[in-house]
């Protein structure tokens, strides 16, 4: 049994990133979307990367990932470059093919709609993950919103995600947190979790919330596969 891969998003402190770190979360992610609320300037996210290579020598740490929305080609690669960032992550309306341009491996997130009919966003989040497969980009499922960029923080359809994680493997992400992990893992069955909002006390990363996440996301994939 693969463990459950788990992105905890919208890092901004040390300590969070340290806990992150210390939990065996797969990825860190660190928002330059500029109307997020979860901003983190490049000399800080550069900080961070720096702090957790010199404290953690001797385990798998794990990847760093900047998060990007419908922002200029060359202004991406170069915070990737400077910040030392393992991946960059696209979620604006940038088409898969972009992905190309990056020059660090990519996640793209991609949105469901679910004001869509049913069967039809079925069909369209099966061709982009089956696009994306071709591209060698990691997918994100979220929900879309047309005000949020870079996370919504909402919860979408789990049925839905469900029938695309039969024949896509995807990182789901949309309003996760410990109390709902369980239900969403059980229900979707996905190769791995993303959560901001859920690790969050009054709009900040929350060290113990993040262990805490952790825990309970790898015992919910274990209780399912075992």
């Amino acid at each position: 049994m693969n463990s459950l891969q788990v992105k905890i998003c919208g890092i901004r402190s040390i300590n969070s990133a340290f806990a992150a770190t210390e939990g065996a979360a797969s990825y860190i992610g660190f928002n330059f979307v500029p109307s997020s609320k979860r901003l983190i300037e490049a000399d800080a996210a550069k900080t961070i990367v720096r702090a957790i290579k010199e404290n953690y020598p001797d385990i798998n740490t794990p990847k760093t990932v900047g998060v990007f929305a419908n922002q200029p080609l060359l202004y991406m690669n170069s915070v990737a470059e400077y910040c030392e960032l393992d991946m960059v992550q696209l979620s604006g309306e940038e088409p898969l093919a972009f992905a190309e341009k990056i020059i660090s491996p990519t996640l793209k997130a991609i949105k469901v709609d679910t004001s869509a009919p049913w069967e039809s966003e079925i069909r369209r989040l099966d061709q982009l993950a089956k696009l994306a497969k071709r591209l060698n980009v990691e997918v994100i499922l979220d929900k879309y919103d047309p005000h949020l960029q870079g996370g919504t923080g909402q919860t979408h359809d789990w049925q839905l995600a469900a029938k695309l994680a039969e024949h896509h493997s995807f990182l789901l992400s949309g309003g996760l947190h410990s109390g709902n992990i369980q239900s969403a893992i059980s229900s979707v069955r996905p190769l791995g979790v993303d959560v901001a909002s859920g690790i969050e006390t009054d709009g900040k990363d929350d060290a113990n919330k993040i262990g805490r996440f952790i825990t309970d996301a790898q015992a919910a994939h274990v209780q399912i596969y075992n």
